[in-house]
Order: structure tokens, then sequence, then C-alpha cells
């Protein structure tokens, strides 16, 4: 029979009662330390949030264009696409960042990839598809980056 540690129930007693008072309190006082500022929440639940997107767009995508009669070879065009997108801004970054603050960046950035992501499920034609694989490249690379460097700045 498993007994928790510290309790009487099977006869065992491991630990001092002083022991499991100081671990008691010490379990108490975790919360207050995980307590992060409003913006760090929502830094935090926005990379819950991306990493959600990002994984269904792994699943979603292929089916998608399988559906629409779209051949392995073309599949892997469209996802080297969305990585071609995130090497392009790695060069533009700084200057997007410069140009609008790290903000409005991330703002900017978190549309424009939702836009994006909302309007690719629609499908159009097969380069229209390759086009917003760009675009989504581009701006999610924009946004973890920024995201990342926002948060090591806090």
């Amino acid at each position: 029979m498993l007994c928790p540690p510290g309790l009487k129930l099977c006869g065992l007693n491991m630990f001092s009662s002083y022991e499991i008072n100081i671990s008691y309190k010490l379990f108490k006082m975790i919360p207050s330390y995980l307590k992060f500022p409003k913006e760090s929440n929502y830094l935090f639940l926005s990379i819950f949030i991306f990493a959600a997107a990002f994984g269904i767009d792994m699943v979603t995508f292929p089916t998608i264009l399988s559906k629409h009669h779209v051949d392995a070879s073309q599949i892997g065009i469209a996802f080297t696409a969305d990585i071609c997108g995130g090497i392009f801004m790695s060069f533009f970054l700084s200057r997007f960042v410069a140009r609008f603050g790290m903000i409005r960046a991330l703002k900017i950035s978190s549309f424009v990839y939702a836009a994006a992501i909302a309007l690719i499920y629609f499908y159009q034609g097969f380069y229209l598809w390759v086009i917003f694989a760009f675009i989504m490249g581009n701006f999610w690379f924009a946004y973890v980056i920024i995201r990342q460097a926002w948060l090591n700045m806090q």
C-alpha cells in the first residue's frame, strides 16, 4: 500500500512534522514568486497560442493542399516558402522594429500573421498559397524574435 511521505497511515513516519510544516510553507510561497506583470502574462499566453497555431498549421496545411490535388513535391515547396519568409525577414527585422517600435511591431506582426492564416484556408490556387506561406513565415519569425527579445529585456 502506497502512502504519502510523512503520514502515519501505513505505520511509516518518514518525515517529522517540522519538516512537513517547512515544506508546506515553501510550497505555499511558490505562487507569490510566479506572479508576473500583466504584460508578461499576455506574452506567455501568446507563446502558447503561437505554438498551437504553428502546430495546427503543420497538420492541416498538407491536408488542405492534398485535398486540392497538390503534389507532394509542391507541398514541400509551400513549406519551404514559409521558411524562406523567415529567412527573408531576418535581414529586415531590425529596421522593422526601429521603424515601428517593439510593441507596435508585435501588434503588426501578430495581426498580419493572423490575417494570413485566416486567408490561406480559403484555397484559391497554389501560387497564392505560396505567397501567403511566405508572408506567414515573415511575420511569424518577426513576432517570435521580437517577443523573445522583449521577454529577455524584462
